[in-house]
């Protein structure tokens, strides 16, 4: 089954910008490579609680080995353009495991140029007791 056949629409209330929806649409279909081809060559990921990730090759291989088993749901965003031509995007929404399901924020840094990624943050939007309730 190819991984085309395998992604699903995403919408987001307040967005329509089709760099973001391809984020989604990839991370839910585990196309972990497509995802990093989304970001410039020295892209950088922030996970929460580690250190940035920088270059497509170690994005795509830190959600092989992190991400896999993960269904985001965004929900609702909004989108800034930077005086320098990029474009800031801050989504809310939810990742879903088999383990657990966590209220998350990515934000979003375009190049406009290139119409590719420069930066995700994902930064987790749960308490301390939250967290604590999830078990690596």
């Amino acid at each position: 089954m190819s991984t085309a056949s395998l992604t699903q629409p995403v919408s987001i209330d307040g967005l329509n910008l089709p760099l973001i929806e391809h984020y989604f649409q990839r991370m839910n279909a585990q196309n972990f490579q497509g995802v990093a081809e989304l970001f410039v060559s020295n892209g950088e990921l922030h996970p929460p609680f580690e250190e940035p990730v920088i270059g497509d090759r170690a994005i795509a291989h830190y959600l092989e080995t992190e991400a896999m088993g993960m269904k985001l749901f965004p929900n609702r965003g909004n989108e800034k353009l930077l005086e320098d031509g990029k474009t800031e995007v801050y989504v809310k929404g939810y990742v879903k495991t088999s383990l657990f399901k966590v209220n998350v924020a990515w934000q979003f840094l375009i190049d406009g140029e290139q119409d590719k990624l420069l930066a995700v943050a994902v930064k987790l939007l749960a308490s301390w007791e939250e967290l604590a309730q999830i078990q690596r």
